[in-house]
C-alpha cells in the first residue's frame, strides 16, 4: 500500500472515529446506554483500523487532520465541540471565581 494511499485510509478512520464519539456523547447524553456502549465498541474497532495505518509509516500528520476533517460529517463535528467546549468552561470556572 502506497504511503498516499496509507495516508487517504488513515483519514477515513480517523473521520469515522471522530464521528462516532459524537454519536456516542449523543447517546449517553440521551441516556441510552446500551447505545453508547456500542459506539465504545465502534471507536475501539475503528482506532484498531487507524493504528494499522499509521504504525509501519510516517504520515503527515496535518495531512492527516485536514483531510479527517474534511471527512467529518458537521452535525458530529460540532456534537464533539460542544462537549470539548463545554468541559473547557467548567475547568475554567473555578479560576474566575478566584
Amino acid at each position: 500500500m502506497s504511503a498516499d494511499s496509507r495516508q487517504g485510509t488513515a483519514a477515513k478512520h480517523l473521520a469515522v472515529l471522530v464521528e462516532t464519539l459524537g454519536r456516542f456523547l449523543a447517546t449517553a447524553e440521551n441516556g441510552r446506554w446500551d447505545a453508547a456502549l456500542d459506539r465504545l465498541m465502534e471507536i475501539r474497532e475503528r482506532s484498531m483500523f487507524l493504528s494499522e495505518q499509521i504504525a509501519p509509516t510516517r504520515l503527515d500528520p496535518v495531512r492527516l487532520l485536514t483531510d479527517a476533517r474534511a471527512l467529518i460529517p458537521q452535525e458530529w463535528a460540532d456534537r464533539v465541540l460542544t462537549f470539548v467546549l463545554t468541559r473547557e468552561e467548567i475547568r475554567r470556572r473555578p479560576e474566575e471565581e478566584q
